[in-house]
């Protein structure tokens, strides 16, 4: 315990503001990249099965998959450093889709 009262609380904030930045940005690009899959594989699939396919293999609704879908057509081309910061959600919101989950 005393050894961390020995530490700046600006650093460990700053540290704090790090950690949270990169967890943003892997939730985005695995977002996107799930995106991606999502749109290759509804392609392959016969009309109508859509929907069961998610609910079996991939335990997301329609609207969830969606989600990632527009993030990943919306964003999928944009190099990661021009959306650093932006969460999932946000991304989602600015799509006009409302709140999303992964």
């Amino acid at each position: 315990m005393n050894e961390l009262m020995k530490r700046d609380p600006n650093i460990i904030a700053a540290e704090i503001n790090a950690i949270k930045t990169q967890a943003r940005n892997v939730v985005l690009t695995a977002a996107m990249e799930i995106g991606k899959r999502l749109t290759e594989v509804k392609v392959m699939l016969p009309h109508g099965t859509w929907g069961t396919w998610l609910a079996d293999n991939v335990d997301y609704s329609e609207r969830t998959a969606q989600n990632l879908m527009s993030v990943y057509a919306t964003y999928g081309g944009i190099a990661p450093e021009k959306i650093e910061g932006m969460g999932f959600s946000q991304a989602v919101a600015l799509l006009g889709g409302g709140k999303g989950g992964v």
